[in-house]
C-alpha cells in the first residue's frame, strides 16, 4: 500500500513526541529514533542517506540539512485500522502544521509511476493519503511540499 512514504522536515519539532527505541512490541527495536505522537508512532528519524535524496536534492538542494523521517512501516499498520489511521494522520498533522517547512514523497509502487508534483497544504497532503488508503488498489505517486 505505501512503498515510499518519506517526510522530510526543515525542524523537528520537540514537542510532538520524542524518540523512542521501540514502536510497537510487535515491531521490536529500531536502530533510529521512533517518533510518535502521544503513543501514535509516526515514523523512524533516519540518519543514512538513500537512493531516492538524491532526487530530492536535485528539485530541493537545502533538504540535505532536513531531518528525513520513514514512515511507510506505521502508515502500513495504520491503515488496516480506523482508529489508529486517525491517530496516524493526526501526529503526521501536527509534526507538519510545526516544522518550518516539509516535503513528503509518498509511492504505493516504488518507481512505477510518474511523480505528481504539486505544493501543498497539510491537509491536501493527508486528503491524497487518506484518498488513496480508501482506495486501495489505485496508484499513487506524489511529491507535495509546504513551498514552491
Amino acid at each position: 500500500m505505501f512503498d515510499t512514504f518519506t517526510i522530510f522536515v526543515k525542524t523537528l519539532p520537540v514537542s510532538i513526541g520524542e524518540p523512542r527505541t521501540r514502536i510497537h512490541p510487535v515491531m521490536g527495536p529500531l536502530t533510529d529514533g521512533a517518533w510518535h505522537h502521544h503513543d501514535a508512532p509516526i515514523g523512524e528519524v533516519r540518519n543514512e542517506p538513500c537512493e531516492a535524496d538524491a532526487y530530492l536534492e536535485s528539485l530541493f538542494p537545502a533538504v540535505r540539512s532536513w531531518t528525513a523521517l520513514e514512515c511507510h512501516r506505521q502508515a502500513r499498520a495504520a491503515a488496516s485500522d480506523d482508529r489508529e489511521w486517525v491517530l496516524f494522520q493526526t501526529g503526521l498533522a501536527s509534526l507538519l502544521t510545526r516544522s518550518m517547512g516539509w516535503i513528503a514523497l509518498v509511492e504505493s509502487d516504488c518507481d512505477q509511476y510518474e511523480i505528481d508534483r504539486s505544493v501543498a497544504t497539510v491537509d491536501e497532503l493527508l486528503a491524497r493519503v487518506d484518498q488513496h488508503r480508501c482506495d486501495g488498489g489505485s496508484p499513487l505517486a506524489i511529491l507535495m511540499s509546504s513551498f514552491g
